[in-house]
Protein backbone atom coordinates (compact mmCIF):
# COMPACT_ATOMS: atom_id res chain seq x y z
CA UNK A 1 0.00 0.00 0.00
CA UNK A 2 1.02 3.58 -0.53
CA UNK A 3 -0.52 6.99 0.15
CA UNK A 4 -0.25 10.49 -1.25
CA UNK A 5 2.39 12.62 0.40
CA UNK A 6 3.61 16.13 -0.17
CA UNK A 7 6.42 15.03 -2.49
CA UNK A 8 4.07 12.96 -4.67
CA UNK A 9 1.65 15.88 -4.88
CA UNK A 10 4.54 18.19 -5.77
CA UNK A 11 5.77 15.95 -8.60
CA UNK A 12 2.25 15.80 -10.07
CA UNK A 13 1.99 19.60 -9.95
CA UNK A 14 5.47 20.12 -11.47
CA UNK A 15 4.84 17.59 -14.23
CA UNK A 16 1.56 19.18 -15.25
CA UNK A 17 3.22 22.57 -15.44
CA UNK A 18 6.09 21.07 -17.48
CA UNK A 19 3.59 19.62 -19.97
CA UNK A 20 1.84 23.00 -20.20
CA UNK A 21 4.97 25.21 -20.48
CA UNK A 22 7.50 22.88 -22.14
CA UNK A 23 11.24 22.40 -21.79
CA UNK A 24 11.97 25.97 -20.65
CA UNK A 25 10.04 25.26 -17.44
CA UNK A 26 12.64 22.66 -16.44
CA UNK A 27 15.24 25.42 -16.11
CA UNK A 28 13.16 27.06 -13.34
CA UNK A 29 13.01 24.08 -10.96
CA UNK A 30 15.56 22.40 -8.70
CA UNK A 31 17.95 19.88 -10.33
CA UNK A 32 16.54 16.85 -8.45
CA UNK A 33 13.00 17.90 -9.43
CA UNK A 34 14.07 18.37 -13.05
CA UNK A 35 15.54 14.88 -13.09
CA UNK A 36 12.28 13.30 -11.91
CA UNK A 37 9.87 15.48 -13.89
CA UNK A 38 11.73 15.06 -17.19
CA UNK A 39 11.80 11.25 -16.88
CA UNK A 40 8.37 10.44 -15.44
CA UNK A 41 6.10 8.37 -17.68
CA UNK A 42 2.35 8.78 -18.15
CA UNK A 43 1.79 5.46 -16.33
CA UNK A 44 3.88 6.66 -13.39
CA UNK A 45 1.95 9.92 -13.30
CA UNK A 46 -1.36 8.02 -13.35
CA UNK A 47 -0.12 5.87 -10.50
CA UNK A 48 0.81 8.93 -8.42
CA UNK A 49 -2.56 10.54 -9.16
CA UNK A 50 -4.34 7.37 -8.04
CA UNK A 51 -2.80 7.33 -4.57
CA UNK A 52 -5.29 7.78 -1.72
CA UNK A 53 -4.77 10.54 0.82
CA UNK A 54 -5.43 8.16 3.68
CA UNK A 55 -5.96 4.46 4.34
CA UNK A 56 -8.26 2.97 6.94
CA UNK A 57 -8.01 -0.55 8.26
CA UNK A 58 -10.65 -1.15 10.92
CA UNK A 59 -9.57 1.12 13.81
CA UNK A 60 -6.24 2.12 12.20
CA UNK A 61 -5.72 5.11 9.89
CA UNK A 62 -2.62 5.96 7.90
CA UNK A 63 -1.86 9.49 6.67
CA UNK A 64 1.28 11.16 5.39
CA UNK A 65 1.29 14.32 7.52
CA UNK A 66 -1.58 14.68 9.97
CA UNK A 67 -5.15 15.81 10.56
CA UNK A 68 -6.71 18.78 12.29
CA UNK A 69 -8.73 18.03 15.46
CA UNK A 70 -12.05 18.45 13.61
CA UNK A 71 -11.14 16.65 10.36
CA UNK A 72 -13.40 13.81 9.27
CA UNK A 73 -11.82 11.48 6.76
CA UNK A 74 -14.15 10.25 4.06
CA UNK A 75 -14.07 9.78 0.30
CA UNK A 76 -15.27 13.34 -0.33
CA UNK A 77 -12.46 15.31 1.33
CA UNK A 78 -11.85 18.70 -0.28
CA UNK A 79 -8.56 20.02 -1.66
CA UNK A 80 -7.85 21.97 1.51
CA UNK A 81 -8.10 18.79 3.58
CA UNK A 82 -5.95 16.90 1.08
CA UNK A 83 -3.25 19.54 1.43
CA UNK A 84 -3.55 19.42 5.22
CA UNK A 85 -3.20 15.62 5.28
CA UNK A 86 0.07 15.82 3.35
CA UNK A 87 1.65 18.81 5.12
CA UNK A 88 0.36 19.21 8.69
CA UNK A 89 2.88 19.40 11.52
CA UNK A 90 2.28 22.00 14.21
CA UNK A 91 -0.77 23.88 15.51
CA UNK A 92 -0.81 27.16 17.40
CA UNK A 93 -3.04 27.94 20.42
CA UNK A 94 -5.95 28.74 18.12
CA UNK A 95 -5.51 25.39 16.35
CA UNK A 96 -4.25 27.06 13.19
CA UNK A 97 -1.73 25.02 11.21
CA UNK A 98 1.85 26.29 11.30
CA UNK A 99 3.52 25.47 7.95
CA UNK A 100 7.08 25.19 9.25
CA UNK A 101 9.07 23.42 11.92
CA UNK A 102 8.84 24.74 15.46
CA UNK A 103 12.46 24.98 16.58
CA UNK A 104 11.55 27.25 19.50
CA UNK A 105 8.94 24.89 21.02
CA UNK A 106 6.09 27.41 20.83
CA UNK A 107 3.49 25.17 19.21
CA UNK A 108 1.96 21.73 19.69
CA UNK A 109 2.52 18.91 17.25
CA UNK A 110 -0.86 17.89 15.81
CA UNK A 111 -0.67 14.32 17.20
CA UNK A 112 -0.31 15.65 20.75
CA UNK A 113 -3.80 17.19 20.41
CA UNK A 114 -5.45 14.41 18.42
CA UNK A 115 -8.12 12.62 20.49
CA UNK A 116 -8.65 9.47 18.41
CA UNK A 117 -11.87 10.20 16.48
CA UNK A 118 -10.41 8.65 13.27
CA UNK A 119 -8.89 5.68 15.08
CA UNK A 120 -5.23 5.21 15.85
CA UNK A 121 -3.10 7.07 13.29
CA UNK A 122 0.29 6.20 11.85
CA UNK A 123 1.96 9.12 10.11
CA UNK A 124 5.23 10.35 8.65
CA UNK A 125 6.27 13.63 6.98
CA UNK A 126 8.12 15.17 9.93
CA UNK A 127 11.39 13.43 10.81
CA UNK A 128 12.13 12.78 14.47
CA UNK A 129 15.25 11.17 15.95
CA UNK A 130 13.02 8.44 17.39
CA UNK A 131 9.40 7.50 16.60
CA UNK A 132 6.96 10.11 17.95
CA UNK A 133 4.60 8.27 20.29
CA UNK A 134 1.36 9.91 21.40
CA UNK A 135 -1.82 8.45 22.89
CA UNK A 136 -3.68 8.00 19.59
CA UNK A 137 -0.91 8.32 17.00
CA UNK A 138 2.65 7.28 16.18
CA UNK A 139 5.00 9.08 13.82
CA UNK A 140 7.42 6.73 12.10
CA UNK A 141 9.49 9.18 10.04
CA UNK A 142 12.90 8.86 11.64
CA UNK A 143 14.82 10.67 8.92
CA UNK A 144 16.14 7.83 6.78
CA UNK A 145 16.61 10.15 3.80
CA UNK A 146 18.80 12.39 5.98
CA UNK A 147 20.93 9.50 7.26
CA UNK A 148 18.75 8.71 10.29
CA UNK A 149 16.73 5.52 10.56
CA UNK A 150 14.05 3.69 8.58
CA UNK A 151 11.21 2.78 10.94
CA UNK A 152 8.26 0.43 10.50
CA UNK A 153 5.37 -0.37 12.80
CA UNK A 154 3.75 -3.79 13.18
CA UNK A 155 0.33 -4.42 14.73
CA UNK A 156 -1.24 -7.67 15.89
CA UNK A 157 -4.73 -8.32 14.52
CA UNK A 158 -7.56 -9.95 16.45
CA UNK A 159 -9.58 -12.78 14.92
CA UNK A 160 -12.46 -10.36 14.32
CA UNK A 161 -10.16 -8.17 12.19
CA UNK A 162 -9.76 -5.39 14.74
CA UNK A 163 -6.21 -4.13 15.09
CA UNK A 164 -4.59 -4.09 18.51
CA UNK A 165 -3.35 -0.52 18.23
CA UNK A 166 -1.90 -0.41 21.75
CA UNK A 167 0.20 -3.55 21.22
CA UNK A 168 2.33 -2.40 18.29
CA UNK A 169 6.01 -3.08 17.75
CA UNK A 170 8.40 -0.52 16.27
CA UNK A 171 11.29 -1.75 14.13
CA UNK A 172 14.09 0.64 13.14
CA UNK A 173 17.27 0.17 11.13
CA UNK A 174 20.01 2.71 10.52
CA UNK A 175 20.20 4.34 7.11
CA UNK A 176 23.23 3.34 5.07
CA UNK A 177 23.95 6.96 4.18
CA UNK A 178 22.47 10.44 3.87
CA UNK A 179 20.44 10.27 0.66
CA UNK A 180 19.46 13.94 0.63
CA UNK A 181 22.90 15.43 -0.02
Amino acid sequence: FSIMGNNEAKIIKLYKRYIKEGEKYLETIKPHEKEVVSKITINELKYLESLPYFLKFSNLTIVHGGIMPDTVLDENIDNSTKKQITLLRYLNRDLVAIPWNDFEGRYKFWSELYEGHEGFIVFGHNPFDEPKIDEFAVGIDTGCVYGGKLTAIKFPVKKNGKIKTKKYKLISVDAQKNYWN
